[in-house]
């Protein structure tokens, strides 16, 4: 035998999280693949391994999803039951450039005289939750602010709703890597600085020192933070508001914002490979068992049935025909001369 492939299919748990950097927290999360191989019968001196990174990508918060995309409407009252506050998200996903923006509908609720709008605060927080003993059970930290604030009878209300709005486009290092935008022209002026190559290798050298992506196997998509959620941690974000009053309590609500590595306009684009795998995993499976497998609770049993569907081994005995099928070339068979034998091979 000179060689054999031993085709393998890892079913991934569906707790896994996705790899990824997260500044915030000086900490990365990352997933390697070990390989270790026994011959012959002496373990001690005949088992080799090796490893390499393993980039696990998950696609379940992207901004294109229903759920995700739907606007949010919430109301809520002062504690005094003064005022009452009208808010709408209008998109509780974003990604890259897409921008976060929240709508206020402020009105008196006709019982108390001279109530005016003093300050509004906009608030973004990231929130870690560890889930294993090791991890912090609980952190947060603020990534963003901005308030408004007015004089005493500046902005007084009544029962015309003072509206307000919070609008941010989420700003990230890798701007730069959008693929799929056709509705702006490549001239716009937004494009300008990464026209010159030297801001981009410049970029790509700050990922590769700061986020050390080639040594971990990072997608530089992934590298500053975003909403994960797994078996060990999640991280998640929320937009918090507070509005103060002259003559009335202030008051306070959170809103839920998911952090997707991808941007709304990718997301069309990864939505349609995403059903294009889930097609080919059909027709590889089979509908009956992707359709087991896909339902499956338990991770064993789940794992099991896919393994089932591996191939066999394939074994390449010492004659020329395997030797070429291994993609040596055919002049370098039985070569004693090492590279004549692998010749162009790793290239």
């Amino acid at each position: 035998m000179i060689g054999c492939d031993i085709p393998l299919r890892i079913f991934l748990p569906k707790d896994i999280v996705s790899s990824g950097t997260f500044p915030t927290w000086k900490a990365l999360a990352w997933t390697k693949l070990v390989i270790e191989i026994t011959l012959h019968t002496s373990i001690g001196s005949q088992t080799f391994q090796e490893s390499f990174p393993i980039s696990i990508l998950q696609f379940d918060s992207l901004p294109i999803y229903k759920e995700l995309g739907k606007a949010v409407d919430r109301k809520c009252t002062s504690p005094d039951s003064q005022v009452l506050i009208e808010l709408q998200l209008a998109r509780s996903s974003v990604g890259p450039g897409d921008v976060i923006n929240l709508q206020l509908k402020i009105t008196k609720l006709m019982y108390r005289k001279n109530i005016s709008l003093k300050e509004i605060t906009y608030l973004l927080w990231e929130i870690l939750e560890g889930h294993d003993s090791g991890l912090p059970r609980h952190k947060e930290q603020q990534i963003y602010s901005t308030s408004n604030e007015w004089s005493l009878h500046e902005l007084p209300l009544s029962t015309n709703p003072i509206q307000h709005e919070f609008s941010k486009p989420l700003s990230l290092l890798r701007d730069f890597l959008e693929f799929h935008t056709s509705d702006l022209d490549i001239k716009d002026q937004y494009f300008n600085p990464y026209n010159d190559p030297l801001v981009i290798v410049t970029l790509l050298n700050n990922f590769r020192n700061v986020e050390v992506i080639d040594q971990f196997g990072i997608p530089i998509t992934h590298t500053e933070g975003f909403t994960s959620s797994g078996k060990l941690y999640s991280v998640r974000f929320e937009l918090r508001t507070k509005v103060k009053f002259y003559g009335s309590k202030s008051v306070k609500f959170n809103l839920p914002i998911t952090i997707c590595p991808f941007d709304y306009q990718t997301s069309k684009y990864l939505l349609y490979w995403i059903e294009k795998e889930c097609q080919l995993a059909k027709e590889l499976l089979g509908p009956v068992m992707f359709s087991k497998i896909f339902n499956a609770i338990d991770y064993k049993l789940a794992a099991s049935m896919l393994m089932k569907t591996v191939p066999p081994t394939t074994i390449y005995r010492d004659c020329l025909n395997d030797w070429t099928q291994m993609g040596y070339p055919s002049n370098g068979f039985r070569q004693q001369n090492i590279r004549a034998r692998i010749g162009f091979y790793v290239d």
